[in-house]
């Protein structure tokens, strides 16, 4: 589900996963949207009006002339204000657009602007299972000094994204930069000084782990049309998955 602009929904009862769809001038009128997940979605002078909004989710979503009016969630007036408290929570956030052919594209989103990174498969580079075994890295780190950085790079056709993964005590900093030669091994992959930065950001380490959701959803469908393997072209990162699980699940555990 992506291209969704310029509709008009009136009536209509939905349960279901909008995350990343473009959803420009559409309206929604008088509709039920429990459960939907609006995440990501390109929403540009869209109208949401008498709807019922219970447990829907808007998590990394830029407003661009929103009219949000006369909404409810749960019985009680559902606000814009409500509505951009929730946006802005565990920044930078990560969303895999789409699997496709041999090439993966992902959304890197913070409060002020969203990006979309494309890695090609052309000379085998598997960078998704490199950005979790790259975070699980950063997961591990002395209680005395939680200060670590790893380097990760996306192939694309030409050139390369690459990104500096730092994390400071419970920071996660971003840096991507690009580059018109692949790295050829981990010391020039670090030359930081020769490549052009064209984003950057920071937020919550743990917010950031929970990159982990966006995997859990490719890794439902790949469950049921092994999609992910066919189209990527190599196998889905359940090892690093599992790991990253398991670190949340801790974090979880500690806070209750």
């Amino acid at each position: 589900m992506k291209a969704l602009s310029s509709l008009c929904f009136e009536r209509c009862f939905f349960v279901a996963d909008f995350s990343g769809a473009n959803l420009t001038k559409t309206v929604f009128d008088k509709c039920n949207l429990k459960i939907c997940d609006f995440s990501y979605c390109d929403l540009n002078d869209p109208t949401f009006k008498n709807n019922c909004l219970d447990a829907a989710e808007f998590k990394f979503v830029q407003f661009n002339n929103l009219t949000f009016k006369d909404n409810s969630a749960y019985g009680c007036n559902f606000t814009k204000d409500l509505l951009e408290d929730m946006q802005f929570t565990n920044y930078p956030g990560f969303h895999i657009a789409g699997v496709k052919a041999g090439w993966f594209d992902v959304l890197l989103v913070d409060r002020a602007k969203t990006i979309n990174i494309t890695a090609s498969n052309y000379l085998g580079h598997d960078a998704p299972f490199e950005l979790l075994k790259a975070v699980n890295d950063l997961s591990i780190v002395n209680t005395d000094d939680k200060s670590k950085t790893n380097w990760i790079f996306w192939a694309d056709e030409p050139g390369t994204y690459i990104w500096k993964l730092e994390r400071q005590n419970e920071t996660i900093n971003i840096n991507r930069y690009e580059s018109q030669t692949i790295p050829k091994d981990r010391k020039y992959l670090e030359k930081e000084e020769t490549y052009r930065i064209d984003f950057e950001t920071n937020g919550k380490f743990v917010g950031f782990v929970e990159v982990a959701a966006s995997f859990e959803k490719a890794k439902k469908l790949d469950d049921e049309s092994k999609y992910y393997e066919r189209e990527w072209r190599h196998k889905f990162p359940d090892a690093e998955l599992y790991k990253m699980r398991s670190f949340i699940h801790t974090i979880r555990q500690n806070r209750s």
